[in-house]
C-alpha cells in the first residue's frame, strides 16, 4: 500500500461524514495522487462499515464505468464496484426525497439484487 492505514481510516471516516451530512467534500484523488485501486476499495469498505453501524445493510452490488467512451474520458481501465446500501432502495412509485442528495440526477448502472426481488432500482 502507497497510503498509511490510518489514511485509509480517516478517508472512510470522512466519506462517512460527508454520506451523513448530505455534503460534499474534495476527491481523495485530489488530495493523495498515488492512492492504489486497492486503498480505494478498503475507503469503501470502511465507509460501508461505519453505514451499517448506523441500520443500513447491504442489499446488493453494482458495477459502474462500463461503457469504453467513459473509462477512456475518465482515464480508467476497468469497471468500478459498489455496494447497494439499503437506503438506495426505491420501488416503483416511491418517492424521492431529494434533500438526502448533494446533486439530484440519475445514472444508468448494472446492479445485483441480493435479496431476488426485481423491484428495486438505484
Amino acid at each position: 500500500m502507497t497510503i498509511e492505514k490510518n489514511k485509509i481510516q480517516l478517508f472512510g471516516d470522512e466519506l462517512f461524514s460527508a454520506w451523513e451530512g448530505v455534503q460534499q467534500i474534495e476527491p481523495i484523488t485530489n488530495r493523495e495522487k498515488s492512492i492504489s485501486i486497492e486503498e480505494a476499495y478498503q475507503i469503501q469498505l470502511r465507509t460501508i462499515s461505519k453505514r451499517k453501524l448506523v441500520g443500513q445493510n447491504i442489499v446488493g452490488k453494482k458495477i459502474g464505468i462500463t461503457a469504453k467512451p467513459v473509462m477512456e474520458m475518465l482515464n480508467v481501465d476497468q469497471p468500478d464496484f459498489g455496494h447497494l446500501m439499503s437506503d438506495m432502495q426505491y420501488k416503483d412509485r416511491d418517492v424521492l426525497e431529494t434533500d438526502k442528495f448533494c446533486q439530484p440526477k440519475g445514472e444508468g448502472d448494472i446492479a445485483y439484487d441480493h435479496s431476488g426481488n426485481q423491484n428495486h432500482g438505484t
